[in-house]
C-alpha cells in the first residue's frame, strides 16, 4: 500500500539570506514537525541541530512521479489537508515537489 508523504522541510532553510530569517524558518519548520509528530502521512522529526540549521527526519520515501502516484492520491491529499488544519499548521507552498511516496506504510 503506497502512502503519500508530505516533505515538510529541507536542510537549513534560508529566508532573505539573513541569520534572523534563517532562524525563523528553522524554528517554524521544527515547530510544524512537532505538531505533526506521528500523524499519518507526515515525516517524523528524529533530531535537530540548531547551530547548523539541520533537521533530521525519518526516511520519507522517494519523489512523486507519474509512474508511482497512488491510486487514492486525492483521498490522501484530503487527509493531509485535514490534518494540517487540525494541527493549526498552515502551508502556503503545497506543490508537487513537496510530496514523497513511501511504500512501507
Amino acid at each position: 500500500h503506497e502512502q503519500l508523504w508530505k516533505h515538510m522541510c529541507e536542510k537549513g532553510g534560508n529566508i532573505n539570506n539573513n541569520k534572523s530569517g534563517k532562524d525563523f524558518n528553522y524554528n517554524n519548520e521544527t515547530s510544524c514537525l512537532k505538531k505533526l509528530y506521528k500523524k499519518k502521512h507526515f515525516p517524523i522529526l528524529l533530531s535537530e541541530d540548531f547551530d547548523n540549521s539541520i533537521i533530521y527526519l525519518n526516511n520519507c520515501g522517494v519523489p512523486l512521479t507519474n509512474e508511482n502516484i497512488p491510486i487514492d492520491w486525492k483521498e490522501q491529499i484530503g487527509i493531509i489537508i485535514k490534518t494540517l488544519k487540525e494541527c493549526s499548521v498552515y502551508n502556503n507552498d503545497m506543490w508537487i515537489n513537496n510530496f514523497l511516496i513511501n511504500n512501507n506504510d
